[in-house]
């Protein structure tokens, strides 16, 4: 056991994060490559819901209702091919908690449902966004003519600027 002085949270964190990254390189899926609708109804299917009170605009009814939406999805356990996994997981990874949970919350609006529906969609969207490779930059030079024209450029500004000084004897 550790003593509460050696504790350190960052530490901890990476480890926690290792440990679910390490428990989801186990779970290999075989299957097809998941379309965008798998992957909403898989979201639908396994998150975890909670509901709070949320601030904001609606008078004596914000004091009375739980309509903010905080939405708890395991998404180390997502059923995508191993390496889109680790893709996801790679790229979400400082938005997934202790307990390896991508966290969203909505309180954009007065409604419940509507902020469910919400939690569901920017969950979708970041899940849809990591999947997507990025596209390698492809290196370019200027051509003549813009480096011409930049030098044509910076000649007629250095023009106007000597023509502001003053004369000199």
């Amino acid at each position: 056991m550790r003593d509460l002085h050696d504790w350190n949270p960052a530490e901890q964190t990476a480890e926690i994060k290792a440990a679910a990254f390490t428990a989801s390189r186990h779970i290999v899926y075989t299957g097809p490559a998941m379309n965008s609708a798998d992957i909403r109804e898989w979201i639908e299917n396994n998150a975890r819901l909670s509901f709070a009170r949320s601030g904001g605009p609606g008078g004596q009814y914000v004091n009375t209702s739980d309509t903010k939406v905080v939405l708890h999805i395991a998404i180390s356990s997502i059923p995508l091919p191993e390496k889109q996994r680790e893709r996801v997981l790679r790229v979400l990874e400082n938005r997934i908690n202790l307990a390896g949970e991508l966290v969203v919350q909505s309180s954009e609006t007065r409604s419940q449902v509507h902020n469910r529906e919400l939690a569901f969609e920017r969950v979708h969207r970041l899940i849809l966004s990591a999947l997507v490779p990025v596209k390698k930059r492809r290196p370019t030079r200027p051509s003549r003519a813009s480096q011409e024209k930049r030098i044509r450029r910076k000649k007629s500004q250095g023009e106007k600027k000597r023509m502001r000084r003053p004369p000199s004897d």
